[in-house]
C-alpha cells in the first residue's frame, strides 16, 4: 500500500474560492481511481503563509501510476489552478508537482487496522459479502433448518469465500 500528502500554497485571495470549489465536487470524484484508493482528501488550511492545499491518499500500487491517473481528470487540474504551483498546470506539470519529494510532506498519520493489508478490491468484495450475508439472515428467518443449510451452502457468495 503506498501513501502520498502533498502540501501546496494556494494564490492570494483564493483559499475561500478553492473551498467553495471543492465542496462542490462530487463524492465520486476521480471515479478511476475508486478501485484502488483507500483514502483521499482534498482540504484547504489556513498556515501561517496563508492557505494551503492538503491533499493525502492512501492507494494500491505504485505512486507514479496513481498521480497519472489521477491528474487526468480535468477537475484535478482546476483543482490545482488555485494554487501557487505548479506555475503552469498541465497533466506532466501537475504529476511533477505531485512526485516532488520537497512538496510532500510525512503521511504518518494513517492507522492501519486490518492485517495483513487488504486492497480496496478485497475490501470491496467483503462489504459486498457482509450485505449479501445480511439479506440472506433475513430471508432465513421463514426457513427450516434444512432449508437454511441448503440454501447458505448455495450462496454464491459462500462459494467464493470458499475458493479463496
Amino acid at each position: 500500500m503506498s501513501e502520498i500528502a502533498v502540501l501546496t500554497r494556494v494564490k492570494k485571495k483564493k483559499g475561500e474560492a478553492l473551498r467553495k470549489f471543492l465542496r462542490g465536487l462530487p463524492r465520486e470524484l476521480f471515479t478511476d481511481l475508486s478501485d484502488r484508493t483507500h483514502l483521499a482528501r482534498l482540504v484547504v488550511i489556513e498556515l501561517r503563509r496563508g492557505p494551503h492545499l492538503l491533499f493525502t491518499s492512501r492507494f494500491d500500487g505504485p505512486a507514479e501510476d496513481y498521480v497519472g491517473s489521477l491528474v487526468r481528470d480535468p477537475r484535478a487540474l482546476e483543482i490545482w489552478r488555485y494554487c501557487v504551483e505548479p506555475k503552469t498546470v498541465s497533466e506532466a506539470s501537475l504529476i511533477a508537482h505531485l512526485l516532488k519529494p520537497e512538496n510532500q510532506v510525512p503521511a504518518s498519520y494513517v492507522i492501519a487496522l486490518a492485517k495483513p493489508h487488504p486492497t480496496v478490491k478485497q475490501i470491496n468484495a467483503a462489504l459486498e459479502l457482509q450485505a449479501r450475508l445480511s439479506e440472506f439472515a433475513l430471508e432465513a428467518q421463514r426457513m427450516s433448518a434444512v432449508q437454511f443449510a441448503q440454501e447458505f451452502w448455495e450462496l454464491e457468495a459462500v462459494r467464493e469465500v470458499l475458493e479463496l
